[in-house]
């Protein structure tokens, strides 16, 4: 999903809340994804619309094989992201799986988070940055908590 839309919504994304998708992997989790997404591109502009509408075509054409061959072992969240780019770079877009980390402080724990960062050009305004987070909800929970 867009981080912008979660955070414009108060932080309702709409639907159930999973845990996260580190932890979990398989194609149910790829379907339960682009669910998502297609509930999330009612809105937003057409550029947000268009990257929503390719993340959800190429998260139904990812095959079980693919998941196996891109890692050893269980596919992660993490996974699934660096795929998710390698398929928008075939699709021509200009994207980037990027990770913040931070030092933990006194009650504060360090961490790390991975998201999908992707630049579109357009002929008007120039180029366009989108955040594509496909586990924001559930990495804000666990901050919140």
């Amino acid at each position: 999903m867009l981080v912008s839309d979660f955070l414009e919504n108060g932080g309702s994304g709409g639907g159930e809340s999973r845990g996260s998708s580190d932890s979990e992997s398989g194609l149910s989790d790829l379907a339960h994804l682009a669910d998502k997404i297609s509930m999330y591109n009612q809105g937003g502009d057409d550029k947000q619309n268009e990257l929503l509408s390719m993340v959800h075509s190429l998260l139904f054409s990812i095959h079980e094989s693919e998941l196996q061959a891109f890692r050893r072992g269980q596919c992660s969240g993490s996974c699934i992201r660096h795929l998710l780019v390698k398929l928008l770079r075939y699709s021509g877009y200009d994207a980037a799986v990027c990770i913040s980390k931070w030092q933990g402080f006194d009650k504060i724990p360090g961490g790390d988070h991975e998201y999908i960062d992707v630049i579109m050009n357009t002929d008007t305004t120039g180029p366009e940055r989108l955040i594509l987070d496909i586990d924001f909800r559930s990495h804000f929970e666990i901050a919140r908590a």
